[in-house]
């Protein structure tokens, strides 16, 4: 543990050199040990979380956690899980929305709307539903004409980049279309 939080400090200080506008991780893994501790993983996400965001502070850093996708061990997938935490973690950090991961529980909408106000980055690329193939844009079946709006409607105007393994030139074209 103290050497993955050394790597991800290293990590911090380096976004601060580069002057990146914010610092994205994934939170935590299920694990065996809360087989016999039930509740333990979840408490280390938060006790990690804490510490990046202090070392984040100490670095002039913002950060932002992301959501992940079924079928993965991630602790924090749904609404629900997003919900709990920030309402634990009572910090102001950001969320990176990705639509893909979130079409894989069905929940991009919710997403956008229960948390508009904590959106600061947006990953697209779209899917069929039951696994993060991350195909271009319209590829899947990500509603994408209801995701625009909803950004819309919500007043984003942060940024959104295209994490699609093929079509990237072609998705961006979309995109700007919808947007």
């Amino acid at each position: 543990l103290k050497t993955m939080l050394k790597r991800l400090e290293k990590s911090i200080s380096c976004a601060n050199a580069l002057n990146a506008y914010i610092w994205v991780f994934h939170p935590g893994l299920k694990t065996g040990i809360s087989m016999f501790y039930p509740g333990m993983d979840w408490i280390q996400n938060q006790t990690t979380t804490r510490f990046l965001l202090k070392t984040a502070a100490d670095y002039g850093v913002k950060i932002a956690i992301e959501n992940v996708p079924e079928p993965f061990a991630f602790l924090m997938k749904s609404v629900d899980d997003f919900t709990k935490f920030y309402q634990e973690i009572g910090e102001n950090i950001g969320l990176v929305l990705d639509v893909g991961h979130a079409n894989l529980n069905g929940q991009t909408e919710r997403f956008l709307k229960v948390f508009a106000d904590k959106i600061v980055h947006i990953h697209a690329h779209d899917n069929n539903g039951n696994f993060d193939h991350h195909l271009g844009i319209g590829y899947g079946n990500v509603d994408w004409s209801s995701f625009a709006a909803t950004l819309k409607r919500i007043g984003y105007d942060k940024t959104v980049i295209v994490e699609s393994v093929e079509h990237v030139e072609e998705s961006v074209q979309k995109l700007k279309q919808l947007l």
